[in-house]
């Protein structure tokens, strides 16, 4: 089953979801951890537990090292990949997201990080995805096709890929995870694909706020 899902850096209350969930099926949230370059997010359990109240399933997203251009930890080492895996797994235990049970967490690498050191970034999301993988967790790793491509390349785990890959302006319920995969010449288990295929900043039906859109099939953690 395709799920239909949006991400979010700000917080979104329960009356927009509300509202929102009205008008299209949205099945996911997926949310930030306050992490080495994400320290601007809002996001707290009890933001988070609301919203799966209503019936969506959750993603959680951490966000490690990047290219200096974001002015935030820049070490792509697997010394450091490490140091941040376990510190994801940290904030999953802390939000209430027990080890052991296939509960996924999102390791964020922008393209431009992967085009500054192709290498040193790939060998840092695989040894990330590999030490999240020891603890627990299910790694799903977000980055480009080229991203997705060179961290897969070294890994022989079960791990989630999520494809970055804006191909519409707006909502689409009838992008399909398999369809975008390969276009983008990736391949990957089916249960383990999502993709996010569209930034929609007006959207008319909530007022002109703003969303990004995705697709997905894949594990997601359980409602809280």
């Amino acid at each position: 089953m395709i799920l239909q899902g949006i991400d979010q850096l700000r917080v979104i209350g329960v009356e927009e979801m509300g509202r929102l969930l009205r008008i299209v099926n949205v099945g996911f949230m997926a949310f930030y951890f306050n992490s080495p370059c994400q320290r601007l997010t809002k996001w707290t359990p009890e933001a988070l537990a609301a919203l799966t109240d209503l019936g969506l399933m959750a993603l959680p997203i951490y966000v490690g090292s990047q290219t200096p251009f974001y002015q935030c930890a820049t070490d792509l080492s697997t010394d450091m990949a490490g140091e941040h895996a376990r510190d994801a797994a940290r904030l999953m235990v802390e939000w209430g997201y027990l080890p052991e049970r296939q509960i996924p967490c999102v390791l964020d690498i922008e393209a431009e990080t992967y085009a500054w050191r192709p290498v040193e970034t790939a060998d840092y999301g695989a040894a990330w995805a590999a030490e999240l993988d020891r603890l627990g967790y299910l790694p799903t790793i977000y980055g480009d096709a080229d991203t997705l491509r060179a961290v897969g390349a070294q890994l022989s785990i079960d791990w989630q890929a999520w494809l970055a890959r804006w191909v519409r302006k707006e909502l689409d319920p009838t992008v399909t995870t398999r369809q975008l995969f390969a276009d983008a010449g990736l391949s990957a288990a089916a249960g383990r694909r999502i993709v996010q295929y569209a930034s929609q900043n007006h959207y008319p039906p909530m007022g002109g706020l703003g969303y990004d859109w995705n697709a997905a099939d894949a594990e997601f953690a359980p409602a809280m």
